[in-house]
């Protein structure tokens, strides 16, 4: 069993737009996100994203990434 914890910052938008890689609302998230986790001594931490992706459905990659990395431990 490992014993080091990682937060995990999860962050997704479904709003499609015409950027090609992370959409500026992602950024925003993670940026917050991160500033949030250093404030509070949540180190270290792994970025998991779904950007594009209805938060209806449940199938989305990151999310699936997410509780996998919770269930692996």
């Amino acid at each position: 069993m490992n014993n080091t914890k990682i937060t995990i910052l999860y962050s997704r938008s479904s709003r499609d737009n015409e950027l090609q890689g992370p959409s500026n609302s992602i950024l925003n998230q993670q940026q917050l996100l991160e500033e949030h986790a250093e404030r509070n001594g949540l180190v270290p931490y792994l970025h998991i994203c779904d950007d594009g992706w209805s938060g209806t459905r449940w199938g989305r990659p990151g999310w699936r990434k997410f509780i996998e990395t919770v269930e692996a431990d």
